[in-house]
């Protein structure tokens, strides 16, 4: 996996402000949103072939991959499908929104997520999350897992990560040195880099090797607990 990431220790004792992705980083969820696609899909009676043409040829989130089911159905004789296709795209957002939000609110975190939200803030540490998931959607599921109270911001689409992560630092007054970013994506380590911040990658079990990485990261954890942190603060004693 690498070296051990030690906030205690060079380059990283440095560290003021964590920012942590979202799904499958804090929360085991990546296989849910892969799958409402299709159950959205079925909900609203478009076939699974066509969803699964427009993930592969779609770049961009929900919207822009719905958008694209519905330019398909379009395509086909009248009669084929069971909504207006210019009603689709909003209604298969609208459905795969409700499925993400009811499953991510009850599915299992990444291992060691709160005890290492726990130890940072405790630490003092300025805690965020920026992910790709629309803010308003993104509000909700970390208000419904009673997480909200950990983080001083949470960032999300349709802004890009590197301008969220640029708001944080002009925001908290720091540099990229007192930023560390964690994240399970190469758009978390491209965001980081972009920025000049740290990051640690959280592995996937279905990548091992690791290959949806342009580069490998030079620190990857599988157990966010593997993280090493420093003390919790203490308070000042007067006499």
């Amino acid at each position: 996996m690498g070296p051990v990431p030690d906030l205690t220790r060079p380059p990283l004792s440095a560290v003021r402000c964590v920012v942590f992705d979202f799904d499958g980083t804090l929360v085991d969820s990546n296989a849910i949103k892969s799958r409402a696609y299709v159950d959205a899909a079925a909900q609203c009676g478009c076939p699974a072939g066509i969803v699964a043409e427009a993930l592969a040829t779609t770049k961009g989130d929900r919207y822009a991959v719905f958008a694209n089911v519905a330019a398909r159905m379009r395509e086909r004789p009248a009669g084929t499908a069971d909504t207006a296709p210019e009603d689709l795209s909003p209604m298969l957002a609208d459905a795969y929104s409700r499925i993400c939000e009811t499953e991510i609110a009850a599915c299992p975190e990444i291992a060691g997520a709160t005890d290492l939200l726990e130890k940072l803030m405790s630490a003092g540490h300025r805690l965020f999350v920026n992910s790709a998931t629309p803010e308003r959607h993104l509000h909700r599921l970390v208000a419904r897992r009673d997480m909200s109270r950990y983080f001083r911001g949470v960032l999300g689409g349709p802004r890009a990560k590197e301008r969220n992560l640029d708001d944080i630092m002009a925001a908290e007054g720091v540099g990229p040195a007192a930023v560390l970013c964690i994240g399970d994506g190469e758009d978390d380590r491209r965001a980081a880099e972009n920025t000049g911040c740290h990051y640690i990658a959280v592995a996937r079990p279905e990548d091992p090797g690791h290959t949806r990485f342009r580069r490998r990261p030079a620190m990857i954890v599988s157990d966010l607990r593997a993280i090493a942190g420093p003390p919790p603060a203490r308070e000042a004693v007067t006499t």
